[in-house]
């Protein structure tokens, strides 16, 4: 999908992607979140490239089976028709491509005009 940012960004995405479905149980020491990691490989960069119309061709990667429906209904997954997704993307293999002219996070005195930048680029 196109995006405002899309002219500053590298591409093709290649960078691993972890989602994970949170479990709503009250009891932390008993929830199953369900976990899964996307790694794009060679075959699949064209689907992860810069977008050249609304949107990209095909899904480029699925997960077969991330949860059952059996599952999703067993447990505490939705809960008052809401559902819970934590996404996590692999920043470091990317950090040598973000574009060195940052704006700070806020002006005013005593912030260092490149303290954001020097943070994304960690």
């Amino acid at each position: 999908m196109k995006g405002e940012y899309d002219a500053i960004l590298p591409w093709p995405f290649n960078n691993e992607v972890m989602l994970k479905l949170i479990d709503q149980e009250e009891e932390l020491l008993k929830r199953e979140n369900v976990v899964a990691k996307l790694t794009p490989h060679s075959d699949s960069l064209k689907y992860f490239s810069r977008p050249e119309g609304e949107e990209n061709p095909g899904r480029g990667c699925t997960w077969p089976q991330f949860i059952s429906h059996q599952k999703l209904q067993e447990r505490r997954y939705i809960v008052d028709d809401t559902v819970f997704f934590q996404v996590e993307i692999d920043l470091l293999s990317l950090s040598t491509s973000l574009p060195t002219a940052c704006a700070p996070a806020v002006n005013g005195p005593g912030n260092d005009s490149h303290n954001l930048c020097s943070t994304l680029m960690r």
